[in-house]
C-alpha cells in the first residue's frame, strides 16, 4: 500500500489516493476503485513520438524560455 498525492481520483478529483500492489488505486474520499494505468498508455505511439522528437529539439536549444533581447529605441 503506497499513498499518493500526485494522482487525482477519477470520479471525484481527490488529489489524496492509495495504490494497492501495481494495479489498483483507491480514493479516501469517495472509495472509488480503478486499475492503475501505465505511464505509456496515457499516450498514444504518434503523441510518444512527437514528444521524444520535441524533448530532442529543447536539449539541442531549438526552443528556450529564454526572451529574445530587445534593443533599445
Amino acid at each position: 500500500m503506497h499513498i499518493e498525492e500526485r494522482w487525482p481520483c477519477a470520479a471525484c478529483h481527490n488529489k489524496r489516493t492509495v495504490r494497492f500492489g501495481t494495479d489498483i488505486e483507491y480514493c479516501f474520499n469517495c472509495g472509488h476503485k480503478w486499475p492503475r494505468l501505465s505511464a505509456r498508455s496515457v499516450f498514444s505511439e504518434a503523441e510518444l513520438r512527437r514528444l521524444t522528437i520535441y524533448r530532442r529539439a529543447v536539449r539541442g536549444g531549438f526552443y528556450t524560455d529564454d526572451l529574445p533581447a530587445v534593443a533599445a529605441v
